[in-house]
């Protein structure tokens, strides 16, 4: 078993400032719906993008194409992987930019916008 040594310094805490760093071309994807999921340590958070189908025709034509479709694509954009102790963090974060948004724009009614969320 090896053998602790004796006088050597334990390191400190230091708080490193962080510079962010986001390129110029960076992209920004629009998402329409997102899923959740977690296992025993992290949660799982997939970003998708659903387009309105592709409808022909006016009136009763276009209606009859919408109810005959089974299904619309959800196409998948990326998935973060976050750990437990980090969500809160980020949940916090969301929250307090939301409440900002709503204090800002009293008009504008986040909740009616088309973004979805579905937890599994």
């Amino acid at each position: 078993m090896p053998r602790k040594k004796t006088g050597e310094a334990r390191l400190r805490k230091v708080e490193i400032p962080i510079r962010w760093c986001v390129p110029p071309d960076a992209v920004s994807i629009p998402v329409t719906n997102m899923v959740v999921q977690h296992d025993d340590h992290e949660f799982f958070i997939s970003f998708f993008e659903i387009l309105p189908p592709l409808v022909f025709g006016k009136g009763e034509e276009a209606q009859r194409q919408l109810e005959g479709m089974k299904e619309v694509e959800a196409r998948f954009l990326m998935r973060v992987k976050v750990t437990a102790g980090r969500l809160q963090s980020f949940i916090d974060a969301l929250q307090q930019n939301l409440d900002s948004f709503r204090k800002e724009r009293p008009a504008v009614d986040p909740d009616k916008l088309s973004a979805k969320a579905t937890e599994h």
